[in-house]
């Protein structure tokens, strides 16, 4: 593959010039390279691939520029195509979660930290009715502080215009089923249609496999990703009830409820907070925003996540707004239990729900 060089990029008739510094890798649709800034000599990186009908470059580009901004979703900076390629320019990030997990024994903490990060991804493009339909950890690349930002939406789909991955021929012999594809949900290596559920079996097939190496099974796991891998996925829990299921209960041991404290108010110049009937207020000349306390006695633990099977039910449903809007709600019932401290853990998970 032959790269000009330098490559322009034009951006609202502002041009800006990259150097190609060197090859990174070599994916299924396209090479990747490091290029520099020739002005600030800030890294990027640069995917480039062949025109083809198959990949549509215009629903890539779409879906970056108006639906995949979130802080673990890979920045996106430009786009260009000339009669034989197209290329995209996005952050630059070294490595790699696998290569990282292949080289680092992570402490299980720090593992839980990673994967609600992924469950974040997912939960937000649960709310966009996005599926990446091949996610896995080969796909997910390492920031600063363990910081996981996702890159890889080749495959991606809307949940209501969705194309297959493998063909009535793949299925008939049996490609499908290959061991290389088997993290990728029943459903869609079945050639069924799909919803955003589906990379919860990806995520947990990925998850657990490296979880087992690094802790001793107790039911918490066990719950955990025997939810995340049910092969009927209308049984899978959802990436806003994975969030909060008890197995990330150990990062949430510096929060505090407020729901017991004395009311007060301090202020350092123009920068005021305050508390006043289970409600903190922080007021600053140039925004604002409110915390509320909504943990009771009367609330039900929901640290063992055991459910009868109704409820179940009604929690997993994700058919339309209103009735993930129950759901949400729903939530409110529950409280979890650190030392002697509720927590109002509806918090954790709440504003993708009602978003």
């Amino acid at each position: 593959m032959h790269l000009p060089n330098p490559i322009a990029f034009n951006k609202d008739g502002i041009v800006k010039k990259y150097e190609a510094i060197r090859f990174l890798g070599k994916g299924v649709e396209g090479s990747v390279f490091l290029v520099k800034d020739i002005q600030t000599e800030e890294s990027f990186a640069l995917k480039v691939q062949e025109k083809n009908v198959a990949n549509d470059f215009c629903f890539i580009v779409q879906l970056f520029e108006s639906y995949l901004r979130h802080e673990n979703i890979v920045k996106f900076y430009g786009y260009y195509n000339d009669s034989d390629y197209e290329y995209f320019l996005f952050e630059y990030l070294p490595i790699t979660l696998l290569d990282y997990l292949d080289n680092n024994i992570e402490t299980l903490i720090k593992f839980l930290f990673i994967m609600k990060q992924m469950l974040d991804v997912l939960n937000f493009l649960r709310v966009q009715k996005i599926v990446i339909g091949d996610f896995k950890f080969d796909n997910m690349m390492l920031a600063e502080n363990l910081k996981i930002k996702a890159i890889d939406f080749g495959h991606a789909v809307f949940e209501k215009k969705q194309k297959r991955l493998f063909s009535d021929k793949d299925i008939k012999n049996g490609k499908n089923n290959h061991k290389k594809y088997l993290y990728i949900a029943p459903e869609i290596r079945n050639g069924q249609s799909c919803s955003s559920i589906a990379d919860i079996y990806s995520f947990g097939y990925s998850s657990q496999k490296y979880i087992n190496g690094i802790t001793l099974k107790d039911d918490k796991v066990n719950d955990f990703f025997e939810q995340c891998l049910m092969s009927d996925p209308k049984n899978r829990i959802s990436a806003d009830l994975a969030l909060i299921h008890p197995i990330f209960n150990p990062l949430y041991d510096f929060v505090f409820c407020f729901n017991s404290t004395k009311n007060f108010e301090i202020s350092d110049n123009n920068t005021k907070i305050k508390l006043h009937d289970r409600v903190v207020y922080y007021e600053h000349p140039e925004y604002s925003f409110e915390l509320h306390c909504c943990s009771s006695k009367n609330k039900r633990e929901f640290s063992t996540f055991k459910l009868n099977s109704n409820e179940k039910h009604l929690l997993r449903k994700t058919a339309n707004q209103e009735e993930a809007e129950q759901r949400a709600y729903g939530l409110l019932g529950f409280r979890a239990i650190v030392g002697n401290v509720v927590i109002p853990i509806q918090h954790l998970a709440f504003s993708y729900l009602t978003s």
